[in-house]
């Protein structure tokens, strides 16, 4: 109990340091008003720490003296230091905050500038709540129109030889505070005349949907012609959990599907709905934020019959359309569709256009929340921050100890922040509802239903592991700590990283690649089963605590020596138990068979180390004296040697 109050303090610190951080932005962006035009913008308002155009101090550091003084003058230099533990020695400058513009939006645009320039005012408050938190890592500000604001300001991490694909819209924390969770079924319009160039594009749309879905959400892909079908005919009417290894699978089957024949699309429509019925029925009750995603090249008609009998007149089932193809004209069928149910249309013509238009749907989605100005605070599930995930990441046992990239088995500095979580909520527009003029005004929408973007903070799953006191769980315990969905934060177990194997073969360092799913690893296939009929092989049951909210749980008894080597394996019944009451979550002890396999020569040899010091665990107590009785080294290492569990020496 004690490690969940003090995980619930730091988590607190860090939501009100978002939350304030949202106040902010909206307070900023009220008093800012109405967006310039162009021709109104001034040379100062063009200007701003834009990250991926910055040099520092060692960028300039081989120009003459003339040039460097120079460079210093001009925007695009930004002096940077490492002075604080909390970067992990990363290059930051603790007085700005930087920008970030995704490559397919002009970084000069009337929105770009007007955004970046009201949320100038937020590095003032980033710069508060350093000094209020001084453990807050990254904050940062991700603009509904694509820009990212980012403090301390740094200089963004880039690989020359690589186009910078970042877009804080379609990172999980942004997706998962700026909508609620959702179920998405799919249609992909297969017919003939979809052949060619409008298939890949079609193609490419629906594996960007999935890029924009989280782990809260559920979904299913269909594919129709002359018929329906499913593109995994494994999951057949029924949803599927948006995981990142069902949303892979799904884009590799996406990548299949060919085009013929010609399109019912009064078949797909009921088929969507039915599904989204079935699904309902088998689990009892209704289904919130149902949308069905048409993606085609043109409809014959709108199929009102259908919506006025699915659909009508609750309407609770959103309808996005996309018109796949540049040649493309009547849109008027699909649009209508979109617009009669709730949704939003959209004309993709060519490939490049993709990604910005699929992710217009997130602003519908979230116009309830914003119109109610609901803060949907999310914890995400843990994954590599973004410097650390495009630095060279290498593993050095001889390097300097960084806590935080040390849990990514690398010890190495200025390699971003290793693994981390993100705390993140929306912001709203709340701004005055704009005159009948002002609405003609191509940069403005509607104020009172805008998500202005996301606010949000990284925590480092290093600090997270602070809070647990290793002192009392002894010599082999540990902890570890599961998301919501049942996936690993931190056990000694989980190891995100492997070693590629290289042609070159070096003796002092080898490259190290993050694992395809390492953001999705559930608790079950960390804590492996034991067969049953060998239960009575070993040592008793060994309880396992678990703490509500912060879902962190310890096991004092693991038998092990070197965890590197360990498997752990417990009772197949007690795992899900264990899991479904940490997922619930509830507070209590759980009893389970523990077993343990290791290499007894390598721990021998490990123990045998001359820099090998054993603590002086007491293994029993003489009742009528007191007289506390230890195990000395020399007996550890033959107990260990003759893979003896248990010891024969008495208390006398």
């Amino acid at each position: 109990m004690q490690v969940k109050n003090q995980l619930d303090v730091m988590l607190q610190k860090k939501i009100d340091a978002v939350e304030r951080v949202a106040k902010a932005a909206e307070k900023a962006n009220k008093l800012y008003g109405r967006y310039k035009p162009s021709d109104e913008l001034q040379l100062e308002d063009l200007e701003y720490y834009n990250a991926k155009k910055l040099v520092s101090d060692v960028d300039i550091e081989d120009l003459d003296n003339e040039t460097q003084e120079a460079v210093k003058r001009t925007i695009h230099y930004l002096p940077l230091s490492h002075d604080k533990v909390e970067f992990n020695d990363n290059l930051v400058n603790f007085t700005v905050s930087t920008i970030h513009v995704p490559t397919n939006i002009y970084d000069k645009s009337s929105r770009i500038l007007n955004g970046v320039k009201w949320s100038n005012d937020l590095t003032e408050q980033f710069r508060k709540n350093a000094e209020n938190d001084p453990t807050l890592t990254w904050q940062y500000f991700g603009s509904a129109d694509g820009f990212f604001r980012i403090y301390p300001g740094i200089k963004w991490p880039r690989d020359p030889n690589k186009v910078d694909m970042f877009d804080c819209r379609i990172r999980n924390w942004y997706i998962q505070a700026a909508t609620s969770p959702k179920n998405v079924v799919i249609l992909l319009d297969t017919s003939g005349s979809m052949k060619g160039l409008r298939l890949k594009i079609a193609q490419s749309t629906v594996e960007k949907i999935l890029d924009t879905l989280s782990n809260d959400d559920y979904f299913n892909v269909l594919k129709f012609s002359a018929n329906v079908s499913y593109v995994d005919p494994c999951f057949n009417r029924t949803l599927m959990h948006a995981s990142v290894d069902n949303r892979k699978r799904m884009q590799k089957q996406i990548k299949k599907v060919g085009a013929e024949q010609m399109a019912d699309f009064k078949k797909a429509l009921i088929e969507a709905f039915e599904l989204f019925r079935s699904v309902e029925q088998h689990l009892k009750r209704t289904l919130c934020n149902k949308v069905i995603m048409l993606i085609t090249d043109g409809a014959p008609e709108n199929y009102e019959g259908t919506f006025d009998y699915y659909n009508w007149p609750n309407k609770t089932t959103r309808v996005f359309t996309y018109l796949i193809g540049k040649e493309v004209q009547d849109n008027r069928q699909v649009q209508w569709m979109a617009c009669a149910n709730k949704g939003d249309h959209t004309h993709i013509s060519t490939r490049a256009d993709v990604q910005e238009n699929v992710q217009q749907y997130i602003k519908v989605l979230s116009r309830p929340m914003v119109q109610e100005k609901f803060r949907n605070m999310i914890l995400t599930a843990v994954y590599l921050d973004y410097p650390t995930e495009h630095a060279s990441m290498v593993e050095v046992p001889e390097a300097t100890f960084s806590p935080f990239t040390d849990l990514l088995s690398t010890g190495k500095k200025n390699a971003g922040l290793g693994l981390v979580m993100s705390v993140a909520m929306p912001v709203f527009d709340r701004r005055e509802p704009l005159s009948a003029e002002g609405k003609k005004d191509a940069l403005h929408d509607s104020p009172v239903e805008n998500l202005l973007g996301v606010a949000g903070t990284d925590i480092s799953i290093y600090e997270l592991m602070q809070h647990i006191p290793m002192y009392k769980l002894g010599v082999n315990g540990y902890a570890f700590a599961i998301t919501n969905n049942g996936y690993i934060i931190f056990h000694p177990d989980f190891r995100p990283m492997f070693t590629k194997e290289s042609p070159v073969k070096l003796d002092f360092a080898a490259e190290l690649y993050a694992k395809p799913n390492y953001n999705s690893v559930d608790l079950a296939e960390e804590e492996l089963a034991m067969d049953a009929l060998k239960a009575d092989d070993f040592p008793k049951d060994t309880p396992v605590k678990f703490e509500q909210a912060a879902e962190l749980h310890t096991k004092p008894n693991y038998n092990s020596v070197d965890l590197t080597e360990v498997e752990l394996a417990v009772d197949v019944l007690k795992v899900e138990e264990l899991r479904n009451v940490m997922l619930d979550p509830q507070s209590g002890g759980i009893q389970m068979n523990v077993t343990f396999h290791y290499d007894t020569m390598a721990n021998v040899h490990y123990l045998n180390d001359e820099e090998m010091f054993i603590a002086p665990w007491v293994f029993c107590r003489k009742e009528d004296t007191g007289t506390m009785y230890q195990l000395v080294k020399e007996e550890l290492v033959r107990l260990v040697a003759t893979g003896q569990f248990r010891h024969s020496k008495e208390c006398k």
